[in-house]
């Protein structure tokens, strides 16, 4: 596993220095935006998982402390390739995320703690997982919000708890009802498509088959999809033989 991030990026470079206090490797890819990692030459090649560094940026500046698979269910619109999903850490994921839980309750952060849905660039043939803080500079500066990072990729690395393995379909960017489901009920997701989407035949197989552990079953959160999605959905899981679970 190679953890990366860029010293043009201020939360990126804040993180990387603390993981480096504690004798972790940091590779400074020097992109200025880590949505264009896939033009870095190694990390073409690379057959090693990526974990990255990243801030997080939203309209509302709300706080939080995010994980999540880049991608793109659709068109790329921040980089990128289009209807193009990557390689998913789900067990890693799922254990970062507990561990995120609860080193943000040690900083004593009020502070959302979710998976984003798959979103955005880069493209690479190797599994990759964002770590992200979010959503302003007082949150990507804070030593609070960066020692619950470093303290919860300390305690994932080289963990691998039992999970289900699931992919999740629908619901809001934070993932609200998948994210519970980690926290609660020990399922590890790959890939979550929002329901702003809706999956193609080719995405749904690779939500499938793009994971570094095998899929037991589909998760659909039947409140975040409309009648159109929820019929495709169902359809494409009697297609592919794989269980589907709904959530009301």
């Amino acid at each position: 596993m190679k953890i990366v991030y860029s010293s043009k990026v201020t939360a990126s470079a804040a993180m990387a220095q603390a993981l480096s206090e504690y004798g972790v490797e940091v590779i400074d890819t020097g992109v200025s935006t880590l949505i264009d990692l896939d033009k870095v030459e190694w990390i073409k090649h690379t057959t090693e998982s990526i974990v990255v560094l990243s801030p997080h940026k939203s309209e509302s500046g709300t706080p939080c402390l995010t994980v999540h698979t880049p991608g793109n269910w659709g068109e790329a619109r921040m980089g990128g390739q289009s209807f193009t999903l990557n390689y998913a850490m789900p067990v890693f994921m799922a254990n970062y995320l507990n561990n995120l839980k609860k080193a943000a309750r040690k900083q004593q952060l009020n502070v959302n703690v979710s998976y984003e849905v798959d979103h955005h660039g880069p493209t690479i043939t190797a599994p990759i997982t964002f770590v992200e803080i979010g959503s302003t500079i007082k949150q990507w500066t804070s030593p609070a919000y960066i020692n619950a990072v470093v303290e919860a990729l300390l305690n994932t690395m080289d963990n691998e708890e039992h999970y289900d393995v699931a992919v999740g379909f629908g619901g809001g960017h934070y993932a609200p009802q998948f994210t519970t489901m980690t926290l609660e009920k020990g399922v590890a997701f790959g890939h979550i498509m929002p329901k702003y989407h809706t999956p193609q035949q080719h995405t749904f197989i690779q939500s499938l088959e793009k994971n570094t552990h095998a899929v037991d079953y589909v998760v659909m959160d039947k409140k975040g999809l409309n009648a159109q999605q929820r019929k495709i959905i169902k359809e494409l899981a009697a297609q592919y033989g794989v269980e589907l679970v709904v959530k009301r």
